[in-house]
């Protein structure tokens, strides 16, 4: 027993029918003899079904691929994106493009020279003005003594170093007092207020001289203008009797500064459309390469896809050895539940035998039992041991001791059955049954004594 009682009371319980109590005890020391031998036994072949060949030969191809596939397209199409993304472009079309830009203006008009010579009287005939104002105006009006104001360079230098100064010991330090009384001395805002500050004093210096020698340039054609025109007048007064033959010579002048002027157009026409052929030229050689960067780049994205076609084939085999190891999964399982079936039968046919010799009705009789004087759990399970079947009490009063079979039950359901102990049994009897719990989830026949699951074998035996 589990324990030693202290007292004996007497009971009523019940007894088979005389008829069936040779049977129950027959199939009760059945059903302890096939526990005892182990059953119902695990399966002892493997439980994962091997792989079908169909698989092993895929994963061998692949694996294959993987280390000796051809690599050649990746690294092709490596070359060709790094060959797109560290192209220069086409140094031709950018040495044009740079000529081009490059060009400021056009050759000087030739027509030029001719009118600086009717300026200062230099006629076909040869003839001069002797007027001594000439030579003084000629200066003047030629433009020589533009910009040459000595004193001018001094005093927009004067004029920057006042800026200069102020920027110095006025704006710079202010600045750099804020900052250091606001924490912000190497900031970026500190240095953007200097290289704005720096930036505004350029300018102004910029300004300044721009201003002044503006100014001054203006004056300068100012003077060139008035000269010119009083030059004009001393000369017409210089040339009034040879009036005639001035005329005659400047038309043979202007007839020919037309001529060199129309030329000049032509000439720069000519050029405009060179210039527009070598445009056209680059523009398309640069429309080439582009072309031909993007089918490189196209190809190189195709790279990825050809390289993945090697796997195709082992693809292919790996879906037909998929299927082939589902029908493997398939007869693994069936083979396993054939001997679950086969070591279950000769407890399910006890345990269904036992059920039928139990509905036979029993007959009261008067016997003694011991009554415990610990749990009621015990108690119960005291019980189910002289009814032959299971321990009752839930996982936390019992010592697991190991697996020995199921017991199915009828919705298709089992429940596993363990050789155990009580944990306060000091006689640590052994015995068969099911957990408490386990039955709890998988049928109504756990009920809750005192807080604690224990099993109705009633209705276990029931759901069996």
């Amino acid at each position: 027993m589990a324990s030693t009682p202290k007292q004996t009371t007497t009971t009523t319980s019940t007894e088979p029918w005389s008829g069936s109590k040779q049977y129950l005890l027959e199939q009760y020391a059945n059903l302890d003899k096939l526990y005892k031998d182990g059953a119902p036994k695990a399966y002892e072949g493997s439980l994962i079904a091997d792989q079908s060949q169909a698989t092993k030969d895929a994963l061998a191809q692949a694996e294959a691929t993987a280390r000796n596939g051809n690599t050649s397209t990746l690294t092709n199409a490596t070359n060709a994106v790094n060959s797109v993304m560290n192209g220069t472009g086409n140094q031709q079309a950018q040495n044009t493009y740079s000529q081009l830009q490059g060009q400021t203006g056009f050759a000087a008009n030739p027509t030029n020279n001719m009118a600086s010579q009717i300026a200062n009287g230099q006629f076909a005939s040869g003839q001069k003005s002797n007027n001594p104002a000439m030579s003084y105006l000629q200066q003047t009006a030629s433009g020589a003594n533009i910009g040459n104001n000595p004193y001018l360079n001094q005093m927009v230098s004067n004029q920057q170093d006042q800026i200069a100064n102020k920027l110095k010991n006025v704006t710079n330090p202010g600045i750099d007092s804020q900052a250091a009384s606001l924490g912000r001395m190497g900031s970026g805002a500190f240095a953007s207020q200097r290289n704005n500050a720096e930036t505004t004093a350029a300018n102004e210096m910029a300004k300044a001289a721009t201003d002044m020698f503006g100014n001054q340039f203006n004056q300068d054609k100012s003077n060139q203008t008035n000269a010119a025109s009083a030059y004009g007048l001393m000369y017409n007064q210089d040339i009034a009797n040879n009036q005639n033959q001035q005329a005659n010579d400047r038309s043979y002048q202007l007839q020919g500064m037309n001529s060199l002027s129309n030329n000049y157009q032509n000439s720069i026409s000519n050029m405009l459309g060179l210039n527009d052929q070598k445009l056209n030229a680059a523009n398309a050689s640069v429309s080439a390469d582009s072309n031909l960067a993007s089918q490189k780049l196209n190809a190189a994205n195709m790279a990825g896809t050809t390289y993945n076609n090697q796997y195709l084939p082992s693809q292919q085999l790996a879906n037909v050895g998929a299927t082939q190891d589902q029908r493997l999964d398939a007869l693994k399982a069936a083979e396993i539940g054939a001997w679950d079936q086969k070591q279950q039968q000769p407890i399910m046919n006890a345990a269904n035998f036992i059920n039928l010799l139990n509905g036979g009705g029993y007959n009261s009789q008067t016997s003694q039992t011991p009554v415990y004087s610990n749990t009621a759990g015990q108690v119960l399970g005291g019980l189910s041991s002289l009814a032959g079947l299971f321990a009752l009490c839930q996982s936390s009063e019992k010592v697991l001791h190991r697996h020995v079979g199921f017991m199915p039950l009828t919705n298709g359901d089992r429940i596993a059955i363990y050789e155990f102990t009580y944990k306060n049994d000091p006689d640590q009897q052994l015995w068969y049954g099911p957990i408490a719990e386990e039955v709890d989830r998988k049928t109504d026949a756990a009920i809750e004594i005192e807080g604690k699951l224990h099993v109705d074998v009633t209705k276990l035996m029931e759901a069996a």
